[in-house]
């Protein structure tokens, strides 16, 4: 029934088809999405007439094709039982939701708390190695007067200490 509703679309895509593979540069992007634009449009329509259907049966766009044929009339027949199984359907997938968000949630959260405490332990660590070798080398000697190799070492520990890439 969706081809009877705008029968020529796959016409005009296949013409598009044609013009763009003679001319590559001949890219036609408007013409393109209006069909579809129409493509999806044909669904709509089945789909919205149906259901109107039942509403108001003597509409005028019913004596016309394809919404006056038997499939039509069967399709919007069936219609009001189909949408009723789908909405059901959501309606077990929904009900049980929000206690499936606040699991993952929840999950989420406990993960990311244990990665803080453990990236908490490692810097931790560091900062204690750290302060560790600061003290000692303070405690050998003070800078004034002594090698730059000693000078090298407590700047390397501090840069260590600020940017904790040791």
């Amino acid at each position: 029934m969706e081809k009877d509703i705008f029968p020529w679309i796959e016409e005009e895509e296949e013409q598009l088809k044609e013009r763009q593979h003679a001319n590559p540069k001949a890219i036609d992007l408007a013409l393109q999405s209006f069909l579809e634009f129409l493509r999806c449009l044909r669904r709509v329509l089945l789909q919205d007439l149906a259901v109107i259907h039942s509403e108001a049966p003597s509409c005028n766009i019913y004596a016309y094709h394809p919404f006056n044929t038997p499939s039509f009339h069967k399709f919007a027949a069936e219609a009001p039982s189909r949408i009723a199984e789908a909405e059901r359907k959501t309606q077990l997938i929904l009900k049980d939701l929000p206690e499936r968000y606040i699991g993952v949630i929840q999950s989420m959260v406990r993960s990311n708390e244990a990665s803080q405490e453990e990236l908490k332990s490692i810097l931790l660590g560091r900062i204690q190695y750290l302060e560790e070798q600061l003290i000692s080398t303070k405690e050998e000697s003070s800078l004034r007067g002594k090698p730059p190799a000693k000078r090298q070492r407590v700047c390397e520990l501090l840069f260590c200490l600020y940017f904790m890439e040791c």
